[in-house]
């Protein structure tokens, strides 16, 4: 998880506000071309709550994973920023 204090993010963002975390890994697994990432991806679309999911760019380009997200009224955006990581973002 990222620190508001440290790294590329910057005032007025939403890290620096408490609206966002990115997460290097999920389920102990290392965010990247694998089962794991794309279940929680999809699980985080199903649940509601998120305003924009960043991700890797071969699910967030792919064009029913875009739609499925729309569906849902979450954005999802390429964000492969310092190193493969997933951004949660609430709010706008």
């Amino acid at each position: 998880m990222t620190s508001i204090i440290s790294g590329p993010h910057v005032k007025n963002s939403a890290h620096f506000d408490g609206r966002a975390i990115d997460l290097g890994s999920v389920g102990g697994q290392v965010v990247g071309m694998n089962p794991g990432t794309w279940n929680f991806v999809i699980e985080a679309i199903e649940r509601g709550g998120l305003s924009r999911i960043g991700t890797i760019a071969a699910i967030a380009n792919n064009p029913a994973m875009r739609a499925f997200a729309a569906q849902h009224g979450v954005m999802l955006l390429e964000d492969e920023g310092t190193g493969p990581h997933l951004h949660l973002e609430v709010g706008e």
